[in-house]
């Protein structure tokens, strides 16, 4: 979870939550360069729920009201995809701890969200604890980057790995 203002604790901010979802064996190689990327990387942030809403970012006064949506769609054989988390637990933490339960869903452009299931964090860290979360480089399998959206996201995920692994 991450503040994207930095604003003062107390004050609203927009909310951000990485989340790396680890791949099956099937899922692993990505068939073109033939890498091995274990893992995908989504981001969320705090937006709205409607048609447009969930294009636009949105101030919270916590990480746990209201939804987080990937905010940026990827493409999809149906259509640009977006993906949506919503709490369904209360947070148990401060500002910047997120719900352990949270619903998932999808929605293709404007279109209505469907559900998919739910998500429950806290599980194990992998030996990638430390890595930057990267979604150009870490896709979902069967999604690509819409080159719009590489070219606006990709400036920072260059400057990411050029400092390396997180320190902590």
């Amino acid at each position: 979870m991450s503040r994207a203002m930095g604003l003062p604790p107390g004050l609203p901010d927009i909310y951000g939550m990485a989340v790396r979802i680890p791949l099956s064996d099937e899922e692993r190689d990505d068939g073109d360069t033939g890498q091995d990327r274990g893992w995908a990387d989504l981001l969320f942030a705090s937006t709205g729920e409607n048609a447009l809403g969930r294009f636009v970012l949105r101030l919270r006064p916590s990480s746990a009201v209201g939804p987080l949506t990937t905010l940026l769609p990827v493409r999809t054989p149906a259509g640009p995809l977006l993906l949506r988390l919503a709490p369904l637990t209360p947070s148990t933490g401060d500002h910047l701890t997120p719900p352990l339960t949270m619903s998932v869903s999808c929605a293709f452009g404007t279109g209505r969200w469907m559900p998919l299931g739910t998500m429950q964090l806290g599980a194990e860290v992998t030996d990638h604890e430390h890595d930057r979360h990267d979604p150009i480089r870490h896709q979902l399998p069967g999604t690509e980057q819409y080159s719009w959206v590489e070219r606006l996201r990709e400036p920072a995920y260059r400057s990411a790995r050029r400092r390396g692994p997180l320190d902590v």
